[in-house]
């Protein structure tokens, strides 16, 4: 289903008349919620309908009523107002075409916290939790319960209160070393370590390069952090 495009047929009777059929908005509001509902139920994915419009009302000549409604699977987002296009068909005849518009709600397990968590904080496991929620905006980037482990170890970078839905936007990488701390320092060459004791000139990140002083010379030297606390210098 991933990567193509969806194709519902929807078929109701309608009785024959000797001028016609009218097919009035409602009846096709109706219709395409019923359907497009089953439909949704058969993906899994906790969408339900929120809101169906339509605003047309259509004569079509008499025979078996059916409706073509075409939707992306990358289309689907909770509280996207989502444009369907939809056809209208006499007899297997396109006859009409119309749209309606489409607004879906989405539950969701979804990652929140348990207490306040404060600026530069690390997160661990009981600081978070899982819970469903119905969403009827959109999520953005909101972290959904199957990326849970994936956030331990990380920093807040702002003030983020208890209760709410995390953001991959307010999370980034602890801090391995803050200005002024003592730090490991090891320097390889033909197959020889050496270590020794330096303080950081500046905070860092693992994997930044960042300034330290030899605590004996005070020689100033860069340094590659390669866990918290301790860095490795890279010879050229």
């Amino acid at each position: 289903m991933n990567g193509h495009r969806w194709l519902f047929l929807f078929l109701f009777l309608t009785t024959a008349t000797a001028w016609g059929q009218t097919v009035s908005p409602e009846m096709v509001g109706l219709t395409v919620r019923s359907h497009l509902q089953g439909a949704l139920d058969q993906m899994n994915q906790g969408y339900s309908i929120l809101e169906v419009q339509s605003r047309n009302a259509f004569q079509v000549p008499d025979g078996e009523l059916s409706m073509e409604l075409t939707l992306h699977p990358d289309e689907l987002a909770p509280g996207v107002r989502l444009t369907v296009p939809v056809t209208l068909l006499i007899n297997g005849k396109a006859e009409a075409a119309t749209t309606v518009t489409v607004k879906l709600k989405q539950r969701q397990k979804m990652v929140v916290t348990r207490q306040s968590i404060h600026k530069g904080e690390t997160l661990h496991a009981g600081m978070l939790e899982v819970r469903e929620s119905e969403m009827t905006t959109a999520t953005g980037d909101v972290v959904l319960a199957d990326r849970l482990s994936s956030l331990i170890g990380k920093a807040a970078n702002r003030q983020i209160r208890e209760g709410q839905p995390l953001r991959m936007e307010w999370l980034e990488e602890p801090l391995a070393v803050t200005r002024g701390e003592k730090i490991r320092v090891s320097i390889q060459e033909k197959g020889l370590t050496i270590e020794t004791t330096a303080v950081a000139e500046s905070p860092g990140k693992v994997g930044e390069i960042i300034q330290v002083r030899n605590m004996k010379s005070n020689r100033r030297f860069p340094v590659r952090l390669v866990a918290p606390g301790a860095g490795k210098v890279e010879l050229l």
